[in-house]
């Protein structure tokens, strides 16, 4: 598990990469649907991603499934329609990988 110190850093790093560069949001069927069924629009996605805090924060860092480069972190985000399984990742960009409904409890070990 991450310190606290290391998610707020991973944080920082990501918003400052996705206010530099924009948030890249993978287009997943099931972050689609998942979406439209919350009534969310995009805007309102790249909001609440940008406004994660590290109490938000679930687990990471750890490898992508892929293997590719950089750390996926994921978050949980409680909002009226439930909560939000949010995975993120930085390397050379700052990437959504999910943004959905969540499928299980996500433990948030700083949660107050």
């Amino acid at each position: 598990m991450a310190t606290l110190e290391d998610v707020e850093r991973f944080l920082g790093d990501f918003k400052r990469k996705a206010d530099e560069s924009g948030l890249n949001t993978i287009p997943t069927q099931k972050n689609r649907d998942e979406l439209a069924m919350t009534g969310l629009m995009p805007h309102e996605r790249t909001r609440i991603v940008m406004e994660l805090e590290p109490e938000d924060y679930s687990e990471g860092p750890m490898r992508d499934d892929d293997r590719s480069p950089g750390e996926v972190w994921v978050f949980g985000k409680v909002l009226p329609q439930g909560t939000i399984y949010i995975k993120l990742k930085l390397f050379d960009e700052a990437k959504c990988l999910s943004f959905h409904l969540a499928d299980f409890t996500i433990d948030r070990p700083f949660k107050c």
